[in-house]
Order: C-alpha cells, then sequence, then structure tokens
C-alpha cells in the first residue's frame, strides 16, 4: 500500500467515494513520483455545506485577527503545548481553541461527518484571511516543522472568494534525494523552467466548502503558495488549515 494511504485520504474516501476524492496530481508526472517518494494531493469538491459554519468561522477569525491576517487557534484541550512554527506563520497571534466555539463545533461535526476516530483528530487550525482591497497572497512555502512527522496530513477547509493553489518541487530541499533525482538545474530561472516545461509545477482552483489534503511526504518534497482569485465586486476569502501535528 501508498504511504499515502490510510489516514484522512482513507477517511474521505470512505465519506465522500473515491469518484469525489481528486487526485490533483491524476495525468501529470507528479502521480507516479508522489507514488514513488510518497506525497499525495487531493481535493473534494463542495465537500462541506458552509451554511452551517462558514459565517461563524469568517467572523470568528476576523475578529480574532485584529486586522492581521493570520490568527493561530491551538489545541482542543489544554494538554496540548506545542509551538508549531513554520515559515508561513511565525508572527501569528495565538488562541486557545477553548476560547473559540465556532472552531471547535466546525471540527467536532468534520470528525462525524468523516466517522474520525481519535487518532485521526486533528491538533491545531491556522486560519489565513486575504483581503481583497490589499490583493494578499502567501508566497512559496513549506509546512514543514520539526513537530510534524513525515507522513503528516495537511487539511485544507476553503471558505469565501475562490483561490489558486499552486505547487513546485521544494526549493529548499535542492540537497534531497527527491530533489536531486528531478535534475531540474543549478539556478532557479532553469529550475523554474524545468519544472514548468515537465509538468512538476501546477495549480489547482479552489472554492468555497471544498477541502484539500496534503499528505506524504508532500511537505520535504512539495512546496506551495496561494494566488486570490477576485473578480471586481468580490469579497475577501478566509483559509482554515487543519493540522495535525505530532508533538515531540
Amino acid at each position: 500500500m501508498s504511504t499515502v494511504e490510510g489516514g484522512w485520504l482513507a477517511l474521505l474516501r470512505a465519506t465522500y467515494g473515491d469518484t469525489l476524492v481528486l487526485n490533483a496530481f491524476a495525468e501529470t508526472p507528479l502521480a507516479a513520483l508522489g507514488e514513488q517518494w510518497g506525497f499525495g494531493l487531493y481535493v473534494v469538491r463542495a465537500a462541506l455545506d458552509l451554511q452551517l459554519h462558514g459565517e461563524d468561522l469568517a467572523s470568528m477569525f476576523h475578529a480574532a485577527a485584529l486586522g492581521r491576517r493570520f490568527v493561530e487557534a491551538k489545541g482542543m484541550d489544554d494538554s496540548c503545548t506545542c509551538k508549531y512554527l513554520y515559515e508561513g506563520n511565525v508572527r501569528n497571534p495565538h488562541i486557545k481553541m477553548l476560547s473559540v466555539p465556532a472552531g471547535s463545533t466546525f471540527v467536532h461535526s468534520f470528525y462525524a461527518k468523516c466517522n474520525a476516530d481519535p487518532e485521526h483528530h486533528l491538533h491545531q487550525i491556522v486560519g489565513s484571511r486575504y483581503d481583497k482591497a490589499m490583493n494578499q497572497a502567501i508566497p512559496w512555502h513549506s509546512d514543514q516543522s520539526d513537530l510534524l512527522s513525515r507522513n503528516t496530513d495537511i487539511v485544507s477547509v476553503s471558505l469565501g472568494c475562490a483561490g489558486l493553489f499552486c505547487y513546485m518541487p521544494n526549493e529548499k530541499a535542492q540537497h534531497s534525494d527527491f530533489h536531486k533525482s528531478l535534475k531540474l538545474g543549478r539556478h532557479w530561472h532553469e529550475r523554474r523552467r524545468a519544472a514548468i516545461g515537465s509538468g512538476l509545477r501546477g495549480c489547482v482552483p479552489l472554492f468555497a466548502g471544498d477541502v484539500l489534503l496534503m499528505c506524504g511526504s508532500f511537505q520535504e518534497c512539495m512546496q506551495h503558495k496561494t494566488l486570490p482569485v477576485r473578480p471586481s465586486g468580490g469579497e475577501s476569502s478566509v483559509d482554515l488549515l487543519v493540522r495535525a501535528i505530532n508533538e515531540k
């Protein structure tokens, strides 16, 4: 069995069916590479009814961020003592999940929908708010951290406006066996052209209610960024990232 099988991929397939859990790497060279190196990227379209929780969640993160782009809600109880830092969240304000009932309600309803037992429960929520007027987005980065195991599942729920999730081989892991096997070149512009030309760089559109799963060694092998898609008169968007963390 592939190292990406099981975990939240199995839960999503059992809940929505194999045909609705889409392999974002299908019909690209990354499909075979993901099998070989143990990583995957999957999307479930319109997986969640945001009328039930979306407005409360968006309001929660807007209020808690106090005008800032990010707010991180950590832990489902007081037992979570980890400090999860990666290159995208070092300056985030932090709050306890116990102080944000809308987030806790949403996560537990998600567990119930997917029949997730305690071993698959998630330990942290990171909310990223993208302001339309400021044309905000997140640049290339990886969520890799010492607190995450090599096969960590990261689930992302999109709220608000549509956006693009972009991916390419991890530039900060050029000396890894995976990156060396790609032979993309020595310089950034060479690697960029080679990644595009060989189908190793791409984008996945995300809409309100979509669920995105990054699994296996995705954070080690790949990096990603988000691009907003906001037509004139569009709203701001909130991206809700739910991460499973291995506390050390």
